[in-house]
C-alpha cells in the first residue's frame, strides 16, 4: 500500500514539475510578446509625435 502511495507522490511531483516548466515557458512567451507590443506602441507614438511636431512646424512658418 505504501509503495503505491509513494509512486503516486512521485508521479504527482513529476507532473507538477512538468506543469511548472510549461507555465514558465508560457509566461516567458507572454512577456516576450508584451515587450514587442509595448516596443511597437512606443515607437508608433514617438513617430506620431515627431510627425505632428514637423507638421506644426511646417504650418507655423
Amino acid at each position: 500500500m505504501r509503495d503505491v502511495l509513494y509512486r503516486q507522490d512521485v508521479l504527482y511531483v513529476a507532473k507538477s514539475f512538468v506543469l511548472s516548466r510549461k507555465l514558465r515557458a508560457v509566461s516567458k512567451m507572454i512577456t516576450r510578446i508584451a515587450a514587442i507590443v509595448t516596443y511597437r506602441l512606443v515607437k508608433a507614438v514617438t513617430v506620431a509625435i515627431i510627425m505632428k511636431g514637423f507638421r506644426t512646424d511646417a504650418t507655423r512658418t
